[in-house]
């Protein structure tokens, strides 16, 4: 298995990771995961060249593997530090040496994260876990929700307290399926619940079948009802309770974004006739 290690101290070093992660520069998601890696402090990266990840072959079996174009289901995985790599490199030759510092590092909690990126340009970052940043000085931050992650490479025992994003990928999920995945993941790791891929969840939101699931393909891919989250959420192994809220005056029921805006500021200064109660459920 091939491994590199990348310096990211000038920004240069940074656009240049990002380059080739997001080669367009239009995916928001990219820029959004590095910024938040280099403000928990992450100077230098290690890349994984060939990284078989479960999550990611799962979707490849399901669809990647069944369309017309070819895909590979190789991806990669990036692990940052808040400590320089390269003297560790450069100064053993021994593996158990390697693995022994890289451990160090970690148990020192100079151990950022990690990103896989898949090999498909519309939604590379698969699995993501990081540390979250520090607050700003004067100010106390604590991540409420949050489990240890464990991962192995070259010999090293790496864990880092976090919680699992994953990007969209429009193409087999919706947001729904992503948000469903995080929570989990989360359970899997730190309670030790089920073990549940995108894949997973649509599988359990499609087991009754209905008009919001047959208007995409795959089933379930250009978005869920509140049924088909239960369904899916079920798949957890956790009982679901379902909440509700209501808002008057403050949103119109049909608009777009920008006459929604312009109704409710409308609304706030008295010259639009309110509109019943709706009830927004999440």
């Amino acid at each position: 298995m091939a491994t590199n290690i990348a310096k990211l101290e000038a920004q240069a070093d940074w656009d240049n990771l990002k380059a080739a992660i997001d080669p367009r520069g239009k995916n928001q998601a990219v820029t959004n995961i590095l910024a938040a890696a280099r403000a928990s402090g992450a100077c230098s990266a290690m890349v994984e060249e060939e990284y078989l990840d479960q999550d990611f072959s799962t979707e490849f079996s399901a669809f990647y593997s069944k369309v017309f174009r070819r895909y590979t289901k190789i991806c990669q995985r990036i692990h940052f530090f808040s400590a320089p790599l390269h003297p560790i490199f450069q100064a053993n030759h021994e593996p158990k040496k390697i693995s022994d510092e890289l451990t160090a590092l970690s148990d020192a909690d100079q151990y950022i994260g990690f990103v896989v990126i898949r090999p498909i340009e519309h939604a590379p970052l698969g699995r993501v876990v990081l540390r979250a940043p520090k607050g700003e000085a004067g100010t106390s931050a604590e991540l409420l929700i949050r489990a240890t992650y464990e991962v192995h490479v070259l010999g090293a025992c790496l864990k880092v307290a976090g919680n699992t994003y994953t990007q969209q990928d429009s193409r087999i999920a919706a947001c729904a399926q992503a948000a469903i995945w995080s929570a989990a993941r989360h359970f899997h790791v730190r309670h030790k619940g089920p073990w549940i891929s995108t894949v997973d969840v649509s599988e359990a939101a499609a087991k009754v079948t209905d008009q919001t699931l047959t208007q995409s393909l795959p089933a379930g891919s250009g978005g869920l009802s509140v049924d088909n989250m239960v369904r899916a959420l079920k798949e957890i192994g956790r009982q679901i309770i379902k909440h509700s809220a209501r808002f008057a005056q403050i949103w119109p029921r049909r608009s777009t974004l920008r006459g929604g805006i312009s109704a409710a500021i409308g609304r706030l200064n008295g010259r639009v006739s309110p509109d019943p109660y709706h009830e927004v459920s999440f």
